[in-house]
């Protein structure tokens, strides 16, 4: 296995803290000085409380990344009407209505607006709206809520008719398995009737979150298939990562179920992470069989990868500046480390530092065996803040080995196939949910940062309306 060097938000112990936090103070700096400078001289724009959808919107002379593949198509003008894209062309041969808003896009460029396909909302309508905010104001266009409930419901319904600022919501309905702390559904007439419940509730997915029988776990797919809602999450655990395969489980929501399901499952000595024989033909043969079971995988490293830091010390990733934007009821009750479950239940066994590195290298098979990638984040699980994690969460894929198209369509083009929606690219009739961004991504991951604007269901949002955003939200103590 080829060793790789943990950067950024440093998960191992020998890494200097002082230089997570110089990196993390770094990225935001670039982000916020260059978003006040394009609202300065950017793009025309309406007013920051203005949120409004203009009925026609020409984005001029920019540059486009489609991802329909790895191109970038230079001198074009995007018209966008009634949320949707109706022509892009050469600037010099479009014509553009008087009454159309135009957006300046001389050196900059148009890609789709990103995604984060594992996601929490809250149980608190107040903190579910302020999630949503974060989100669009980080460039996060479309989220799927990872564990539903009835509320969750109502608010996509909000977000969808406009009558709420938000992404585009997908969600799952509540916990199914045998989660921690939540409701047991464990027997086969007990999933069934849960699998009924979910979908004629509107749910868009089923959660599977904890143990379940063989047969529990088959009639689970069986009545999937006949209620036509897909199962997503975890694994069953106990019964390894095969009936998941066989079954053709849509997706699984961390790469890390890979340890426990497959790398060391039924190993008695796997929480000493012990050397793995034959890591890299496991890997590839694991991943190979992914790719012909057609199943999707949400690595979600940024996840285990902060709480590899937290496993050293939280205080770093409590220093970054995005930490400005989390309520104080979730900063102080869950994230410091007084009252940090993951700081509690792994301070000093560098579990997770031993074990990032695997998770690194399935991620690159994965991708190299052609399985579907999505970018997902499990926010706001400590110290993740929403829409902000999404970025992060794309530089750990490049630094596992992908490239920077191969993990923004994974935010992107990705999502929408797997959605079965029009969406996550830049072509005609998709949805306009575009990002505006003054620098290219596809040259450095880092520069998905550098907005210009948002491009929100036809939406047009300028720096200084995403600016407001945020300064809405800034914590009153924090400096």
């Amino acid at each position: 296995m080829k060793k790789v060097q943990i950067v950024s938000r440093c998960t191992v112990s020998q890494c200097d803290q002082q230089t997570v936090v110089r990196r993390h103070l770094a990225r935001f700096a670039v982000m916020t000085v260059l978003g006040i400078c394009a609202g300065l001289s950017g793009a025309t724009s309406d007013s920051p409380n203005n949120t409004h959808a203009h009925p026609e919107i020409a984005v001029v002379n920019v540059s486009v990344i489609p991802m329909d593949r790895e191109r970038i198509i230079p001198g074009q003008t995007v018209l966008i009407k009634e949320g949707r894209i109706t022509r892009i062309g050469p600037a010099n041969e479009i014509a553009i209505r008087a009454t159309a808003f135009r957006v300046e896009g001389r050196g900059r460029y148009l890609m789709p607006g990103l995604t984060d396909m594992h996601a929490h909302l809250s149980r608190s309508h107040d903190l579910s709206v302020r999630f949503l905010t974060l989100f669009v104001a980080s460039g996060v266009t479309t989220i799927l809520n990872m564990r539903g409930e009835p509320g969750h419901l109502e608010l996509r319904k909000q977000v969808a008719e406009g009558k709420l600022l938000g992404p585009a919501i997908y969600t799952t309905g509540p916990f199914l398995g045998d989660p921690p702390g939540g409701p047991l559904v464990t027997t086969p007439l007990e999933v069934a009737a849960r699998v009924a419940q979910d979908k004629a509730a509107g749910y868009d997915f089923i959660k599977l979150h904890g143990d379940l029988s063989r047969s529990s776990f088959d009639e689970l797919m069986a009545a999937s298939k006949k209620y036509r809602i897909r199962v997503v999450g975890h694994l069953a655990r106990n019964l390894g990562i095969r009936p998941a395969l066989e079954e053709h489980q849509y997706a699984i929501a961390h790469a890390e179920e890979y340890l426990y399901a497959y790398f060391y499952y039924h190993r008695p000595d796997k929480d000493n992470s012990p050397p793995i024989p034959d890591l890299p033909e496991k890997t590839a043969e694991i991943a190979r069989e992914t790719a012909a079971a057609h199943v999707t995988v949400i690595p979600n490293l940024v996840l285990f990868k902060e709480i590899a830091t937290e496993e050293v010390d939280v205080r770093p990733l409590l220093s970054s500046p995005e930490m400005r934007y989390m309520p104080r009821e979730i900063y102080d009750n869950e994230w410091i480390p007084q009252n940090n479950a993951y700081v509690h239940k792994f301070q000093g066994r560098t579990y997770c530092q031993r074990r990032y590195p695997i998770l690194q290298h399935l991620t690159k098979a994965l991708q190299d065996a052609g399985v579907r990638l999505l970018v997902g984040t499990d926010t706001p699980t400590p110290c993740l803040v929403p829409g902000f994690s999404v970025r992060l969460e794309l530089e750990d894929l490049v630094e596992a080995g992908l490239t920077p198209y191969q993990a923004l369509r994974a935010a992107t083009a990705n999502a929408g196939d797997f959605l079965g929606v029009e969406g996550g690219k830049v072509v005609v009739g998709q949805r306009a949910d575009l990002l505006l961004l003054r620098a290219n991504p596809l040259s450095d991951i880092r520069n998905v940062s550098q907005l210009d604007g948002v491009i929100l269901n036809g939406r047009w949002l300028p720096r200084e309306r995403l600016n407001h955003m945020l300064n809405e939200h800034t914590r009153r103590d924090s400096h």
